[in-house]
C-alpha cells in the first residue's frame, strides 16, 4: 500500500511539473505579421504569445521577409515577447542572421548565444510575462563580420513556461 500510494504521489507531481513548464515551439516563418500603424514595426500573435517589434533608435524598421519569411529585427530596434508566464526563450536565427547576428539585450534575465548551434536563449530564474529585447549597433558574431550592421533574424522561437496569455 506505501508503495502504491508513494508511486502514484511521484506520478502526479510529474505531471504537474510537465504541466507547468511546458515548451511551445512557434516557428516564425509560417506565421503573418501586422505592421503598425505609423509602419514602424510589427506585432504577430501565435499560440498565446505576443512578438513586438519596434524600429525604437534603429535606422531600419524591423519586418519580416517575404520571400524567406524570417522575422528581421535590426540594429537598436527593440523586440518584445509577452505570454502568462515564461522562464526560457530558445531563438534559431535564420539563414541571414547568422550574416549578421549581434548581440541581444533584455531587459530582465540573461541572455547566452551558441554560434555553433546557431541560437539565442534568454533565461530568467522566475517566470515573467514579458521581457523585451534590444538588438545590437554591430554583426559582432556575424560571418559578415563587425563592420556591418547587427541583426537578430528569427526563423523559429522554444518558449518554456506556463503559456500564452
Amino acid at each position: 500500500m506505501n508503495k502504491v500510494l508513494r508511486f502514484t504521489m511521484l506520478s502526479l507531481l510529474a505531471i504537474v511539473s510537465a504541466v507547468s513548464f511546458a515548451q511551445t515551439e512557434i516557428d516564425f516563418t509560417k506565421q503573418s505579421i501586422t505592421a503598425t500603424d505609423n509602419d514602424n514595426g510589427f506585432t504577430l500573435t501565435a499560440s498565446g504569445f505576443t512578438f513586438a517589434a519596434d524600429k525604437a533608435e534603429g535606422a531600419t524598421a524591423p519586418r519580416q521577409n517575404p520571400n524567406s519569411k524570417d522575422l528581421r529585427i535590426y540594429a537598436k530596434n527593440t523586440f518584445k515577447v509577452s505570454g502568462t508566464s515564461f522562464t526560457k526563450l530558445v531563438f534559431t536565427m535564420s539563414k541571414q542572421g547568422k550574416r549578421r547576428w549581434a548581440d541581444v539585450t533584455a531587459s530582465t534575465g540573461t541572455v547566452t548565444l551558441d554560434t555553433e548551434a546557431g541560437t539565442t536563449t534568454w533565461t530568467n530564474t522566475t517566470g515573467v510575462a514579458e521581457v523585451t529585447f534590444t538588438v545590437g549597433d554591430k554583426a559582432v558574431h556575424g560571418t559578415d563580420g563587425d563592420t556591418k550592421g547587427g541583426q537578430f533574424d528569427l526563423d523559429k522561437v522554444v518558449i518554456t513556461g506556463e503559456g500564452g496569455e
